[in-house]
């Protein structure tokens, strides 16, 4: 049996040449690979950071790759030969690493309320699990709550205790379609059975990242606006999204219905992630696929030597593409003097006590810091100065005083909020084998 591996926000597909010398590279720059153990001696109390690893591929243990170690492919069911992700547990108190492998094609982590159990959201699949935030071993498996739907990426739990699922329709685009029939929805689960309560309209199509105000009462989501390509249609070569109506929905807790509807103001943008606490104060990542060499002329009229972005597996590459911020009634857009320093935003969390948007910026090597009123760029933290390359997952710490960040294959970095200066005796140096978020359980 060959499992598959997988890549962020594309349906699994040939590795090319340029990808494999990439991923050669990757192997290389570290190495050896970060311990691995069976089990940790923390409790989940002392705190431990998860990330996902969307290369298990790319993973040895005792001379050979992971997927052939018994203990780290406990999950795995014996007949499975689907998407394989790894989850990586690093204990914040004592840095003891614990690996294993998941049976999904796996996005982000959410863990549950108590710390002890984390739900694994599947992106583009029909899969998603929950597993035990200590030995890493799967509880349960989780079902889409319909066939026709799959699951979009993300999941938060409600003040009520419930959880909620963003899950996408797969089904294909036709010429002419509304766009309404093309909306996903948000599964509302039992949080210990993960059976579906009820589902409610999202109003939009391909929901991902959610967001819960500080009112407890809504709940915004990000709405990539594209579409599975026709049945009877090729998608381009390298594959482009084909977008339809990126969006932010907002719905009303009490009853399920959308009670906002902002339009991205540029429908070949998806809106993809976002944080915030309330109408006011809510910013949202665009981001803009293109051809690797179309996506090089952004860097037309530096002078700089530098090494593109070759993570993603069809060769293709990003636009720079500005931030959005909620003004209370819409959306409106955030600018730079140096657009190029906003290519490929990924993950976003938002600094109450400071009142900012942090956002990395993977293909720019920076951390956007962004003023939570106006949007406004406050300041751009070069992280491949401090040695931090593709920035990707990023975490509020619960000290309050400092957030992390992830590098897309290796290390997590640690800075202090406000003056986003480098700590560096915090920083940790693991291999993560390429992720887009993390979590702290």
């Amino acid at each position: 049996m060959t499992p598959r591996t997988q890549g962020h926000g594309v349906e699994p597909g040939v590795v090319t040449s340029r990808r494999r010398f990439f991923r050669q590279c990757a192997a290389v720059m570290g190495a050896a690979l970060a311990p691995v153990t069976s089990s940790t001696s923390a409790s989940p109390a002392a705190g431990a950071w998860l990330v996902p690893g969307y290369h298990p591929a790319m993973a040895w243990r005792r001379g050979r790759r992971i997927f052939a170690d018994e203990d780290l492919r406990r999950a795995i069911p014996g007949d499975y030969s689907d998407n394989i992700t790894l989850i990586t547990r690093v204990d914040a108190a004592s840095d003891a690493v614990t690996r294993a492998l998941m049976p999904l094609r796996g996005h982000a982590v959410t863990p549950y309320p108590d710390r002890r159990r984390a739900a694994f959201i599947g992106m583009n699949h029909r899969r998603a699990v929950v597993f035990d935030t200590d030995s890493l071993d799967l509880v349960e498996p989780i079902e889409p709550a319909s066939p026709s739907l799959q699951f979009g990426g993300h999941s938060l739990f409600l003040p009520s205790g419930e959880l909620v699922i963003a899950e996408r329709s797969a089904r294909p685009y036709a010429d002419g379609d509304d766009p309404a029939a093309h909306a996903g929805v948000i599964s509302v689960r039992d949080p210990d059975t993960t059976r579906v309560i009820e589902t409610w309209p999202c109003g939009g199509v391909g929901p991902h990242e959610l967001c819960l105000f500080a009112d407890g009462r809504h709940l915004a989501v990000a709405n990539y606006g594209s579409v599975p390509w026709p049945d009877d249609m090729d998608p381009p070569d390298p594959p482009m999204p084909l977008n339809l109506e990126p969006c932010i929905t907002v719905i009303d807790l009490a009853n399920g219905r959308v009670v906002d509807k902002w339009l991205g103001p540029d429908r070949e943008n998806e809106i993809r992630h976002l944080a915030g606490i309330g109408r006011s104060r809510l910013g949202a990542i665009q981001t803009r696929l293109a051809d690797f060499l179309d996506a090089q002329k952004s860097y037309a009229s530096s002078d700089a030597v530098y090494e593109p972005d070759l993570t993603d597996r069809f060769e293709r590459g990003y636009l720079p593409c500005p931030l959005l911020f909620a003004d209370g009634s819409g959306l409106a857009e955030s600018r730079v003097p140096d657009p190029v320093k906003m290519i490929y935003g990924q993950s976003i969390v938002y600094d109450e006590r400071h009142d900012e948007f942090l956002v990395t910026y993977a293909t720019s090597d920076a951390i956007g810091v962004f003023d939570g009123a106006t949007g406004r760029v406050k300041s751009l933290v070069d992280t491949a100065a401090e040695g931090l390359r593709l920035p990707r997952g990023i975490a509020l710490l619960d000290d309050e005083h400092h957030f992390a960040v992830t590098g897309y294959w290796e290390n997590l970095y640690v800075f202090e909020r406000g003056t986003h200066r480098l700590v560096r005796e915090r920083c940790r140096y693991h291999r993560w084998f390429g992720h887009s978020h993390i979590a702290m359980a």
